[in-house]
């Protein structure tokens, strides 16, 4: 399983890590969205409640916004373990953190099958979203949140595929670090 597309060339003409550009992180998009969309829709869903016949259709929105975002989520956690190996060392206080971040997202992604679940139990019946249904999606949505922070300070505090590997030199350093230190080229502009 390759978990990247054919990168840029960098530094010397060798381009990223094993010429590869990650895969995870534009995949993120979709599950942090879908949970979004699920959230709003099932909050008018419930505040339309019974009395309004497009009530039935937020939730339904919402389901299907979720059912996109798991599956696409199921994809996003293959790359992720696949570049977790790949771009940080065993032990390593970047494992560590893409450790963290993988458990949250992991747990997420966990509370999202739940609540498919729920939803396809209470699908026939319900006219509008379930306070339950409601619950989890919130509960999803929180995760999503603390998740894709610590996937941010992933790529712009700890660098993680946000830059060719440390092997070709002073771009694979955080982007704080690339910030502070002086240009390798001449007339190289920031």
């Amino acid at each position: 399983m390759t978990a990247g597309l054919a990168g840029p060339s960098g530094a010397g003409g060798r381009g990223w890590a094993g010429g590869l550009r990650p895969v995870h992180p534009p995949l993120v998009h979709a599950p942090i969205g879908g949970v979004i969309v699920a959230a709003v829709c099932d909050v008018v869903s419930l505040v339309g409640g019974d009395g309004h016949a497009w009530s039935r259709a937020w939730f339904k929105g919402g389901s299907y916004a979720l059912i996109v975002g798991t599956a696409i989520l199921l994809a996003a956690v293959a790359t992720g373990l696949v570049e977790r190996n790949r771009r940080t060392r065993p032990a390593s206080a970047q494992r560590s953190a893409v450790d963290r971040h993988a458990v949250v997202m992991s747990l997420m992604g966990v509370v999202c099958v739940g609540d498919l679940i729920l939803r396809n139990g209470h699908y026939s019946a319900a006219r509008h979203t379930p306070v339950v249904v409601l619950v989890l999606t919130l509960v999803a949505l929180v995760l999503t949140v603390v998740g894709g922070e610590l996937g941010g300070r992933l790529v712009y505090r700890l660098g993680i595929a946000a830059a060719p590997s440390a092997a070709e030199g002073l771009a694979g350093q955080a982007p704080a670090a690339r910030r502070a230190a002086p240009s390798s080229r001449a007339g190289e502009r920031r």
